[in-house]
């Protein structure tokens, strides 16, 4: 018998052999959770890196301001009966245009208003005549206004002075022809 397993001396020695599977499993579970850390903190550094700072208003107590509507005046530029013949429909429109001119500058344009005025009603009457139907009709009239506003800016020469153009009142009067 050249060759004779062993045979472990004790009983109790073959309940041991497991035992080094159990440290095996150790090692893993240390490895997973040392990965998963460097992972946590990879991520932390990462959205630490690429986030927005904290706003710095958060907290504060809100600070006083000016009151936008004293430094605005409105001024009324014209009050007209414009017709406007475009297509098969004949209307008369009954308009009224109010600019909106910083309080600093409201002598100058009161000046220019007063030396100007029918040249400038006369340009607002020709500018509501030449506008489409469609303009007229827009909810807002924002095209007519920045139309208005151009022709004004270029008869009082500052585009700059003129903050808007307001168009409180139009109404359309349908007219036999």
């Amino acid at each position: 018998m050249a060759k004779e397993e062993k045979k472990p001396e004790k009983e109790g020695a073959e309940e041991t052999a497991p035992a080094p599977a159990k440290r095996r499993k150790m090692p893993t579970f240390g490895l997973v959770g040392g990965v998963m850390i460097v992972e946590g903190l990879a991520i932390f550094g990462t959205m630490k890196l690429f986030s927005a700072d904290a706003d710095p208003t958060i907290g504060l107590e809100p600070a006083t301001t000016t009151n936008p509507w004293s430094e605005f005046r409105e001024i009324e530029v014209a009050s007209l009966r414009v017709p406007h013949a475009n297509g098969t429909r004949h209307v008369l429109y009954n308009v009224k245009i109010v600019v909106t001119v910083h309080h600093e500058k409201e002598a100058d344009f009161n000046l220019i208003l007063g030396k100007r005025k029918f040249t400038i009603e006369d340009a607002i009457s020709r500018t509501i005549q030449e506008a489409s139907e469609l303009e007229l009709a827009e909810p807002g009239k924002e095209s007519l206004k920045r139309k208005i506003r151009f022709v004004l800016g270029r008869i009082i020469l500052d585009d700059a002075m003129i903050e808007a153009v307001l168009i409180p009142h139009m109404m359309a009067l349908p007219t036999p022809l």
